[in-house]
């Protein structure tokens, strides 16, 4: 949160979590909810009827709907529970562990063995989040590529192979970062054929 004041900049994940932060000292009803690769919040009050609130969106509403066509998420992974439902503070706290684990330890430093325990520790409070599950399982991949022995490398493979499959059931979408990536393409595009004589 302090890198977001010092510099006046975030990404979806540090803004929302100053965006509860501070409702939550205000004492309103602001709670996480994630996309595919996509962290926001929501209002949770039945009087409120545009409840959704990106903080990284420049604090806009945009409805379940818009990130369920923009971000691909298919109708199980909403019934499910994956995507676009409420979370509690404890399973952010889950997302957050989960998060730092696989990206920063995982992705990062490259420590498998660090990761994995984040991950799984994160996984303990927020079950539902596919795009962990899948990660959990790129990570144990990962680590049974270095492994020297057959048999350990087999039986960490197939670990991983396990956790994938749990992710892509639950229900994955497309990568919000494709999503921005697709956007900024066609914004681009847009530029170039509004200008005189093209």
């Amino acid at each position: 949160i302090f890198s977001i004041l010092d510099r006046k900049r975030g990404n979806c994940f540090n803004l929302a979590l100053l965006y509860i932060a501070v409702a939550q000292r205000l004492g309103y009803p602001v709670y996480p909810v994630s996309a595919t690769e996509h962290l926001l919040v929501r209002w949770v009050d039945p009087a409120f009827k545009m409840q959704n609130i990106d903080p990284s969106g420049r604090g806009n509403y945009f409805p379940d709907e818009d990130y369920i066509r923009r971000l691909e998420i298919p109708a199980h992974a909403i019934k499910n529970g994956t995507y676009l439902r409420t979370m509690s503070y404890r399973e952010l706290v889950g997302y957050m562990v989960a998060d730092h684990g696989g990206f920063y330890y995982g992705e990062y430093l490259k420590d498998d063995v660090l990761a994995i325990a984040l991950m799984e520790r994160g996984l303990d409070h927020n079950r539902g989040h596919s795009e962990y599950w899948t990660h959990l399982g790129t990570r144990y991949q990962h680590w049974g590529s270095r492994e020297l022995m057959p048999e350990v490398r087999e039986i960490k493979f197939i670990r991983g192979l396990v956790f994938m499959k749990k992710g892509m059931r639950m229900g994955l979408g497309k990568p919000a970062s494709i999503e921005r990536k697709e956007r900024k393409e066609r914004e681009e595009r847009q530029k170039v054929l509004a200008k005189p004589g093209v």
